[in-house]
């Protein structure tokens, strides 16, 4: 959670005449756990996670067993999980921890159409860009 990037997110809405929109200061998992209304929303996009590279770290990353049940707790009847990382090991994990659940199956994701700060830096340093699409089984 960074001050900056909220900022930056509220000009951008302000910029662009968004109404439809809701902003959560908070810890993801928090937020799922206490403040989504069950079966309440259509998408959700986690676009590149913190990777937390160091192997004894991965732990702590976002992507796992323990936040599937809060997303599919979460989104309404066939809604759709989007996930962006440049790490190809937590690209793995993803993969991983989605195909060991059965309540989402993959599809074809669909381009954003633009490309967030650390997408750019990953592809400047050489990474390659890792983009899912789950959906709600």
């Amino acid at each position: 959670m960074y001050d900056s990037g909220l900022g930056q997110c509220l000009n951008e809405i302000e910029k662009h005449n968004i109404k439809n929109i809701r902003l959560i200061y908070g810890d993801a998992v928090e937020v799922f756990e206490q403040f989504i209304a069950k079966k309440s929303v259509e998408k959700i996009n986690i676009l590149f996670p913190d990777p937390w590279p160091k192997k004894r770290h991965h732990k702590r990353r976002l992507i796992n067993k323990r936040l599937l049940p809060l997303l599919s707790n979460s989104l309404k009847n066939r809604g759709i999980v989007n996930i962006s990382t440049d790490w190809e090991n937590y690209a793995q994990q993803i993969e991983a921890t989605f195909n060991e659940n059965n309540q989402f199956k993959e599809i074809k994701s669909k381009s954003r159409g633009f490309k967030t700060k650390f997408e750019k830096r990953g592809i400047k340093l050489g990474h390659k860009v890792f983009n899912y699409s789950y959906q709600l089984s």
